[in-house]
């Protein structure tokens, strides 16, 4: 996959129909490392999952809102608005 400066698409593969995802299902659709949900659900708190049974769990709406939430790794880029000062 060639990386680019946007976020990458989502490659559904077999997740077309699936509403409910486990970690590892929803690190695989969000492209992330399983170790990297743990981070967003314990310590960011910006994912949401719920326990079902013993599993967690989480939800088709839950990881698109995370999605497109999410920023783009790297620094920001500057804004049109914003002003360049020339060093001195």
């Amino acid at each position: 996959m060639k990386q680019s400066q946007d976020r990458p698409e989502i490659d559904l593969g077999n997740y077309e129909m699936k509403q409910v995802f486990s970690t590892k299902e929803a690190a695989k659709y969000l492209a992330l490392s399983v170790r990297s949900v743990y981070y967003h659900l314990y310590q960011a708190k910006d994912l949401k999952g719920e326990v079902i049974g013993n599993s967690l769990m989480f939800t088709r709406e839950e990881l698109d809102r995370f999605h497109s939430n999410k920023r783009s790794p790297g620094r920001p880029k500057a804004s049109s608005e914003s002003t360049i000062y020339p060093l001195a």
